[in-house]
């Protein structure tokens, strides 16, 4: 049965107790292989009264495997006993928290983390209430002496923790807003270099269409001056050839010029 649906029945079948049959109930919760999540439990109203029965040590129980480590158990005063079977989940546990942080896992950090001393004894929590558990998937580097960790099951989050998130999470949103902020710069300056752009292209047309303007006006008077002195050529050849041709219809032989007579 996957383990979000034994958290829903857990919380489910807690609601209708009170009392010893909560707390046996919550007993039993903390021995389940796969069940890795306790909040559900934990802030139930039945749950929290039990602060004030003969029957507390069950809410302490549940606090602690809903946040706490075996060196929290292994170092508290409150006189909490466990179970063979809570002892191993326990453990399992404690490999939750230190996997949400880091992949490598030695040996040499896990022995102290579990209140182990024989690497065998390890080796079976990592094998049987990790990954047989489906609490963690990796696998175990015996050369190396230590537990390569792929994915592992999330631990409920304590309140400490959750402002903790809060406040990561706000710097993140202060940090995606700054980031938003730059790129609609980037993109405005963006746009207005291309507008810029766009203007001085357009003005580089005109001014090379006005040239080319320019330049047709010159050819143009040019033609038209070099047609005009050709006409005013030919307008003065044809009148000195008029002018010859009235000279020469003047001079007859009886108005031809006398010559003087030599002296003999």
């Amino acid at each position: 049965m996957p383990s979000d649906i034994k958290r829903v029945q857990y919380a489910q079948l807690a609601r209708s107790l009170r009392g010893r049959p909560l707390a046996e109930l919550i007993s039993r919760a903390t021995t389940e292989p796969d069940l890795a999540t306790f909040g559900d439990l934990l802030h139930l109203t039945a749950v929290q009264e039990l602060s004030n029965t003969e029957d507390a040590g069950a809410l302490s129980l549940l606090n602690l495997f809903s946040y706490g480590t075996w060196q929290d158990y292994s170092g508290q005063a409150s006189g909490l006993r466990l179970t063979a079977a809570q002892e191993r989940k326990l453990r399992a546990l404690t490999v939750l928290s230190l996997a949400a942080s880091r992949r490598r896992l030695a040996y040499a950090e896990l022995l102290p983390a579990l209140g182990l001393q024989d690497v065998r004894d390890l080796e079976d929590i990592l094998v049987t209430n990790c990954i047989g558990a489906g609490l963690v998937r990796g696998r175990l580097d015996q050369a190396e002496q230590c537990l390569l960790v792929e994915e592992s099951v999330a631990r409920d989050a304590s309140p400490a923790q959750l402002s903790a998130i809060a406040a990561s999470l706000g710097a993140w949103l202060d940090s995606a807003r700054g980031v938003a902020a730059a790129v609609e710069a980037a993109v405005q300056s963006a746009v207005e270099g291309a507008a810029a752009e766009a203007a001085q292209q357009a003005q580089l047309a005109a001014d090379i269409q006005a040239k080319r303007e320019g330049a047709a006006a010159v050819r143009e008077a040019e033609a038209e001056g070099q047609a005009n002195n050709g006409l005013s050529g030919l307008f003065a050849d044809e009148s000195e050839m008029f002018s010859l041709e009235s000279m020469g219809e003047g001079s007859t032989p009886g108005n031809a010029a006398r010559l003087p007579k030599r002296r003999r």
